[in-house]
């Protein structure tokens, strides 16, 4: 699937294909209630998936800024997470093909308490994800001029900046170029 606007398919790399859906069952069977806030939502291919394994029976509220999908909401996600109410979800997906710090970022500074699932796999641009870095590098940051030479492990970059946030425990993997991971916000 292309998105519209885009020449980069968004559809699941199949060879994480099994984590991504496994991530998702081991944050269900710790919800008595799962309540799901699908932000890239597309054609629902994990979901359904997760769904046919388990038959656990869950609410999921859908976002996709493309309106070919059949979505609950078609806008930017970024946007839902800034203007609605989120404290009703214990589970948000953020399957993005691109970074989810800010959407993360959001969720933080919403005081959303409960579970992420999110993607990083986009090819790591010339210059770091700016909330990655700036937590990493500090101020400094904004002094370099060839931030290019900067640290390309978005991983480990990640993985600091999510540590710094409260988060305690992150499963799944945070790689150089590719994180699919789950954590708790507290």
């Amino acid at each position: 699937m292309i998105r519209a606007g885009s020449s980069k398919a968004t559809n699941n790399d199949d060879a994480f294909l099994k984590l991504k859906i496994d991530l998702r069952i081991d944050l269900l069977k710790n919800i008595e209630k799962p309540k799901i806030l699908d932000c890239f939502a597309g054609d629902s291919v994990l979901w359904k998936t997760v769904e046919k394994k388990t038959r656990i029976q869950f609410e999921r509220i859908t976002i996709d800024a493309d309106e070919r999908y059949k979505t609950d909401y078609t806008m930017d996600a970024l946007k839902y997470i800034q203007k609605n109410e989120l404290n009703d979800f214990n589970i948000i997906d953020l399957d993005t093909w691109g970074s989810p710090v800010k959407y993360i970022d959001a969720l933080i500074k919403k005081k959303y308490k409960g579970f992420v699932v999110c993607t990083y796999c986009s090819p790591v641009s010339l210059n770091p994800d700016k909330i990655l870095a700036l937590n990493y590098y500090g101020e400094i940051y904004n002094t370099i001029k060839k931030k290019s030479l900067l640290c390309k492990d978005i991983g480990l970059l990640f993985r600091q900046w999510i540590l710094s946030k409260g988060v305690t425990e992150i499963k799944g993997i945070t790689t150089k170029k590719k994180i699919y991971c789950s954590f708790e916000i507290k």
